[in-house]
């Protein structure tokens, strides 16, 4: 899975509220819930990030 070079399942991870967890790259790692301190952070990280347009080729 993607991050799963940069946090392999086992290592110890800051979340966005700021909690440790331990990292799981399984096949059902992302169906984890998301705290709402941390889904909050998310939306305004994204909103924050510059928006580009890209075009596909035919």
């Amino acid at each position: 899975p993607e991050g799963a070079l940069a946090y392999p399942s086992g290592t110890s991870v800051a979340t966005l509220c700021r909690e440790q967890v331990i990292a799981d790259n399984s096949e059902i790692g992302w169906l984890w819930p998301t705290c709402d301190s941390c889904n909050t952070e998310a939306h305004r990280i994204a909103r924050e990030l510059p928006t580009t347009t890209t075009a596909r080729s035919n």
